[in-house]
């Protein structure tokens, strides 16, 4: 097995100057190519060390307490910037010790949040955006805080319309929510719209989209572990939903939707 070879190293300093003084071109082919050295680096020691020379040189600014940083390129005019510095975190966020690195900046998760509900839903920067929250919402200390920003009531909406969602939109939504029922805390969100919450899940499980059914599966076995939750779901007939998907599901769905109805009773 041959040796990948490092890749040579870079003036962290020049290029945190350049992208936040640069142009726009200029900023939006910088943070391509930072993003591209990233994904296309071997998995192993080649794309740890530049995560760790990303991370040692603070790219992103994530430690910096100063008024311009290269964060802000998410607040961008151009929308091609906030659209790769979006991608850019989201590469981040695919790694555990990116993961560590973003959250230690107390402003990204709430910079993520505004963007969220800022951009249009088909565009790539909201798709980059929603990844990157997705994978934050497997850190505790970061889901407690997207509950607490009251995203549940957000995500619940946006699914209402699925059909208009493309399938990443769709599959990383439901599995955010998912991630976020899982704490007692989203729990008690879900059970504040338990109706409507309930309607959206058992909408959803209909999907011909089949990737999301893990996802929705577990989003109602957690809600469902609150009483008040099962009694708004047995008075809107929840028990002769999930057994028409019985019917017609895989072994594995059959198996998921059987525990769903042992909780609901």
């Amino acid at each position: 097995m041959q040796d990948v070879p490092l890749l040579p190293s870079l003036d962290y300093e020049k290029l945190k100057k350049d992208l936040i003084t640069g142009n726009d071109r200029l900023k939006a082919f910088l943070l391509q190519a930072l993003r591209w050295r990233l994904t296309t680096s071997h998995p192993g020691e080649q794309r740890d060390t530049v995560l760790q020379a990303y991370i040692s040189n603070d790219l992103l600014d994530c430690h910096s307490n100063s008024q311009r940083t290269v964060l802000k390129l998410l607040h961008s005019k151009s929308e091609v910037v906030r659209q790769y510095m979006a991608r850019l975190i989201n590469a981040f966020a695919s790694l555990a010790e990116g993961r560590v690195y973003l959250s230690q900046n107390p402003m990204l998760l709430r910079m993520l949040e505004e963007r969220l509900k800022a951009e249009d839903k088909d565009s790539l920067t909201w798709e980059n955006v929603l990844g990157a929250l997705q994978k934050f919402s497997l850190r505790r200390a970061l889901q407690s805080a997207m509950i607490s920003d009251g995203l549940i009531f957000w995500l619940v909406d946006v699914l209402r319309d699925s059909d208009c969602l493309s399938d990443y939109t769709l599959e990383y939504s439901v599995a955010l929510l998912m991630n976020l029922c899982l704490r007692f805390t989203g729990k008690k969100t879900c059970a504040r719209i338990a109706n409507h919450v309930l309607k959206v899940l058992s909408d959803l499980l209909g999907h011909e989209n089949h990737e999301i059914q893990p996802y929705v599966n577990g989003a109602l076995y957690s809600i469902l572990a609150i009483p008040s939750v099962r009694e708004e779901a047995r008075a809107m007939g929840m028990e002769e939903i999930l057994r028409c998907f019985i019917k017609e599901g895989n072994a594995e769905m059959i198996r998921q939707i059987e525990f769903i109805i042992k909780q609901l009773n």
